[in-house]
């Protein structure tokens, strides 16, 4: 609102008393001379005709897991682990995600799964090798992973897929 009405004083001062004046007026309150302060005049008109800068694209799930996983010893499965997670078929749902990290006592709040990645692939970083082979070979299987049939039972939701059969 401020803002709004300097504009508008500004534009009546510069009505009234012409660019001159107002040029002349504004070199002698703030000791700058005339040729400094149209310098910055021109500064900031450029800065407002420059388009804002396009929004940083959100790195891709793998490409953010293959910078927490560099030089893990399981970086292979981890890295499967992230392709099935881009394609969502690891953790395919926020509330898969956000049971997955409770487990390592993670209670963020995350609003994404991309959101979530950082921590994901920080928390299956820890896990053994024999556990991110389960995640793996269960997701490979075309089953659901340990982790959600797990979940499911505890949670009492859904019958597994293992109990159908």
């Amino acid at each position: 609102m401020k803002s709004e009405l300097l504009q508008i004083e500004v534009e009546l001062i510069l009505l009234k008393y012409g660019e001159a004046a107002v040029l002349k007026a504004l070199s002698t309150a703030t000791g700058a001379t005339e040729e400094q302060i149209k310098e910055k005049i021109k500064a900031i008109q450029e800065k407002m005709s420059k388009p804002s800068k396009a929004p940083r694209s959100k790195k891709q799930p793998v490409d953010v897991a293959r910078e927490i996983v560099a030089d893990s010893a399981n970086e292979n499965d981890l890295l499967k682990l992230a392709a099935l997670y881009q394609g969502k078929q690891f953790l395919p749902q926020l509330k898969d995600v956000k049971r997955f990290l409770g487990r390592f006592d993670i209670t963020k709040d995350v609003k994404s799964r991309n959101d979530a990645t950082k921590l994901v692939f920080e928390s299956l970083k820890e896990c053994s090798k024999l556990e991110l082979k389960e995640f793996v070979s269960d997701i490979d299987s075309g089953g659901e992973s340990s982790f959600a049939k797990l979940a499911d039972h505890i949670m009492g939701n859904r019958e597994t897929k293992s109990s159908n059969n």
